[in-house]
């Protein structure tokens, strides 16, 4: 096997016979493009190309078992990682129930347009609850450095079957698009059923400090309820009150709030004395805005789980995984460790 590069401009795409003369009369294969802009900006392909005597077979998804009656395997939340174990677990002859607290995707958007319009929340169905979770009304990002925890390929395979663009397969840095992924998350599920799963609904320090936060901002007389308690990094770690907000591309707006004051004493300290140490030009500059608080989607904490069977040290049978539980920050390494856990299961069984 032999990797080549082939660089063109953003006008254009690689003609055929530049690749036939790269690869020399082998089979090609293209992995990968991404645009190079340190200079003029320009796409660079890069491929690999193969003998006979390589073997090269490309890559395919695990097949797909009908789990009608299998044993069943319970997952809480359907989110990138409870969807992606849902998939494993049909690949692996074993049925799963997904108890999910919020609405399908289709649903949800009512829901977040009351929240964006009016500042009215759905306590069980919003940006962070129901089908999709979090990612499902985000632009879709898939690049992650989580190579090592899994075959990337088989997150991004599933995806483009059930609807994304074959781009995010080549793409250096690819995304789904925020118009397409709700899509995807219903072709997902609608497989989930035909296969002989079953999606339905299930029907204290972050919610301390949300609850802060909200209140301040209500008590301050926002005009919007979901205006977000905001500070200068400089004033925050100084701890004074700051007297105007530069601008923001958070919509609902912002009040200036005393961020220092409203988040728990050994939160609010330590973000006072990291801020000033991280060495990224213009980072730590009173230009930056802190917006409080979202806890809701990003773990600060993990559930220890065993190293080896990804079980919860203290209860057996019980398995956390994904964004929530701590064990991943995006669509793809959630979904890794979706499938990593229900490769577990199934071998715990």
């Amino acid at each position: 096997m032999k990797e080549f590069e082939i660089t063109c401009p953003l006008t254009r795409e690689p003609r055929l016979r530049e690749i036939e003369a790269k690869a020399g009369g082998l089979k090609w294969v293209l992995k990968k493009r991404s645009v190079d802009a340190r200079r003029e900006p320009v796409w660079r392909y890069r491929y690999e190309a193969y003998s006979p005597e390589d073997n090269y077979v490309p890559y395919a998804l695990p097949e797909d078992r009908d789990v009608h009656g299998a044993e069943p395997v319970i997952i809480v939340g359907a989110g990138p990682a409870g969807m992606f174990a849902a998939l494993k677990l049909i690949t692996l002859g074993l049925r799963p129930i997904i108890l999910e607290r919020g609405k399908d995707v289709h649903a949800r958007k009512a829901d977040m347009a009351a929240v964006n319009l009016r500042g009215e929340v759905n306590p069980d169905s919003n940006y962070c609850y129901g089908e999709g979770g979090a990612g499902a009304f985000s632009d879709g990002k898939l690049y992650t450095r989580s190579s090592k925890r899994g075959d990337i390929r088989e997150v991004l395979h599933n995806l483009v079957r059930f609807g994304a663009s074959s781009d995010i397969l080549i793409d250096a840095h690819p995304h789904i698009g925020s118009d397409k992924l709700p899509a995807v998350v219903e072709n997902i599920r609608k497989f989930i059923v035909g296969r002989g799963g079953d999606p339905f609904r299930l029907m204290d320090f972050q919610r301390s400090v949300e609850r802060s936060m909200y209140d301040f901002s209500f008590s301050a007389g926002a005009r919007n309820p979901m205006a977000a308690p905001a500070q200068r990094m400089e004033d925050f770690c100084n701890g004074r009150m700051s007297k105007s907000m530069p601008e923001t591309t958070y919509r609902p707006g912002v009040v200036s709030a005393p961020l220092h004051e409203l988040l728990p004493p050994m939160v609010a300290e330590r973000l006072r004395k990291a801020f000033p140490r991280v060495k990224m030009r213009s980072y730590y500059t009173n230009s930056a805005l802190l917006l409080g608080v979202e806890s809701r989607t990003s773990s600060p904490v993990r559930i220890p789980r065993n190293p080896e069977t990804l079980e919860y040290l203290s209860i057996p049978g019980l398995y956390p995984c994904g964004e929530g539980a701590g064990y991943a920050g995006g669509i793809v390494s959630s979904a890794l460790d979706g499938i990593n856990v229900a490769s577990a299961v199934a071998a715990s069984l």
